[in-house]
């Protein structure tokens, strides 16, 4: 009888050690895979370079990286304090270097795209005159699987280091 109610509580504790691995809860009573790192459109190093002449576009560089799977588009990119916003790239065209909208741009799973000077980079077309170096404005990524991320840029004046 000893041995038919050992088994029994280990078989006991098994089922529940096991069904608590599937549903474990952290001290807010949220389960493991919600309280897992929400960020999966990760932007670093992001600033808005104001433009030399007033009444130019400001460009803006960051790092992005989308920490999923998927491969889902860059749909858009927004600046706030901004006219309007449109992803570009430089790309070398029949020997010369030549400035345009870029091409759709897909994400792939924990790999860095880098937004900088002379490659993709965000035209803020008409940028407010509130925008002043030294200061922050948002930025609001859309991934054309509906996911999207509003980040705070840096401000810097024209010949500040980009």
């Amino acid at each position: 009888m000893k041995s038919g109610f050992t088994r029994a509580a280990i078989a006991a504790a098994l089922t529940f050690g096991l069904a608590a691995c599937g549903d474990a809860t952290n001290s807010e009573g949220e389960t493991a895979e919600a309280a897992k790192p929400k960020e999966r459109i990760v932007v670093e190093n992001a600033r808005l370079v104001l433009p030399a002449v007033a009444g130019n576009p400001a460009a803006g560089y960051f790092d992005l990286t989308y920490m999923s799977g998927g491969g889902p588009v860059i749909e858009s990119i927004t600046v706030e304090g901004a006219g309007s916003s449109e992803i570009h790239a430089v790309d070398m065209i029949d020997g010369m270097m030549k400035m345009d909208k870029a091409a759709p741009i897909s994400l792939m799973a924990r790999t860095p795209v880098k937004f900088e000077p002379g490659g993709y980079h965000v035209m803020a077309m008409k940028p407010a005159d509130t925008l002043k170096a030294g200061g922050k404005t948002n930025m609001t990524i859309k991934l054309s699987n509906g996911e999207e991320a509003t980040v705070p840029l840096d401000i810097k004046a024209a010949g500040d280091e980009r």
